[in-house]
């Protein structure tokens, strides 16, 4: 999951997909499949695709909630918007623009 999160961060959001395709509903790892996806989302300014996956956490026929992966997926939230807000970067109607402007 580290290697994926860490591809998606570097822009390589193709890699990331691939590294988690595999990643089957029933299993423990498939919240994190679709929080990278909805991560993935987020990045490139697609609010449907990405609140599609993240409706999904925590539903997927695992009924207990891990306190450790909600916070790790809350810290991972927090570092892309703190990243995208060190950048200086907003989305206004689909294209990318310094919130300097």
């Amino acid at each position: 999951m580290r290697l994926a999160l860490d591809a998606l961060h570097a822009g390589e959001e193709s890699a990331a997909t691939l590294m988690i395709a595999n990643i089957s509903r029933q299993s423990p790892f498939a919240d994190w499949k679709f929080f990278i996806r909805g991560l993935a989302a987020y990045y490139r300014d697609d609010p449907e695709t990405m609140r599609g996956n993240w409706d999904r956490l925590g539903r997927d026929l695992h009924t207990e909630v891990d306190p450790d992966l909600c916070v790790a997926l809350g810290a991972a939230v927090q570092g892309a918007l703190i990243n995208r807000h060190r950048l200086g970067l907003t989305k206004f109607r689909g294209r990318t623009r310094s919130s300097e402007l």
